[in-house]
């Protein structure tokens, strides 16, 4: 008989006390070799699943003197959890869920314990929702904040989702597969989100970035701090993610090729199959479509 969600979760669940003394080994690993400042800065990357936040981590954490920064991403606390590697072989699709229950407050603890020590912090989100506006008026009055969005189209979010999963099935036997779910939703929440901490007004600057052809580093197209080429940050993220999907599908080689080698390992999954699928349909109605708009879009290059 299948299991389902809830079933799995509450299977995984660790005990109060279980979870406290990882929450503490993590705190401690994290800080080790950091130091509080007296003007702590951070730097809030906020984007969905696929879209190249690790790069924008990079990117962000080579700004900050002799590395002292603690670089803040909710994923790589899921292994801390006891059982990962046997959630991840043995219930992929529930995997983001079941190790989110224990990482999701361990990464809400180092966070509020780097904010109470005053480190400089990079951390990564995907503006599935607002939350961390209310973080920031109640808990970092006392830092130069930054808020950094990247404009990526959803063809090339799916294409990067299904490349990164295949290479970990590939080097440890099993990997996390984002399933539709849980990407659009911060997909289509992010530009609202980081439209309302933009209109919040409490934070120092709001910038807009492009892949770039480096993933640590990214182009710019959008600074809340000049008179550029967009009015505010929502529409430097959908235009932006306009731009790219135009010009993805007019070389498409790359995703291409992700795709092709995907599809030879064969025995899909049905949630592979419905990201494949979308990927397809998007390329296949966008292919005709965005060359007949082509000239517009070009006339207004980012």
């Amino acid at each position: 008989m299948k299991e389902n969600l809830e079933e799995v979760k509450n299977h995984y669940k660790l005990s109060q006390k279980e979870h406290d003394r990882i929450s503490k080994e993590i705190i401690e690993d994290m800080l080790e070799d950091l130091k509080p400042v007296e003007k702590p800065k951070i730097i809030i990357n906020i984007a969905p699943p696929g879209s190249g936040k690790t790069g924008l981590n990079v990117y962000g954490a080579a700004q900050f003197e002799d590395d002292n920064v603690l670089i803040i991403n909710g994923d790589e606390y899921r292994i801390y959890h006891p059982q990962n590697d046997e959630i991840e072989k043995n219930h992929p699709e529930f995997y983001c869920e079941v190790t989110a229950q224990e990482s999701a407050v361990w990464t809400s603890e180092l966070f509020d314990a780097a904010i109470k020590g005053k480190y400089n912090i990079v951390f990564e989100g995907t503006g599935r929702n607002a939350r961390i506006l209310d973080t920031i008026k109640e808990k970092m009055q006392d830092y130069e904040i930054i808020v950094r969005g990247m404009a990526v189209d959803e063809f090339n979010c799916l294409v990067s989702i299904l490349d990164r999963y295949k290479k970990q099935v590939e080097k440890k036997g099993s990997g996390r597969l984002v399933v539709s779910d849980r990407f659009y939703e911060p997909y289509n929440q992010m530009p609202n989100v980081i439209d309302m901490i933009e209109k919040s007004d409490v934070v120092d600057k709001v910038e807009v970035y492009m892949r770039g052809e480096d993933p640590g580093e990214p182009s710019i197209i959008y600074s809340s701090e000049e008179n550029g080429k967009y009015p505010n940050a929502k529409c430097a993220v959908l235009e932006g993610r306009k731009k790219d999907r135009l010009n993805a599908i007019k070389n498409p080689q790359k995703q291409i090729s992700i795709i092709d080698d995907f599809l030879e390992d064969g025995n899909i999954t049905k949630e592979e199959k419905t990201i494949l699928s979308r990927i397809m349909e998007i390329y296949n109605n966008s292919k005709d479509r965005d060359f007949e708009k082509k000239e517009n879009i070009e006339k207004n290059e980012l």
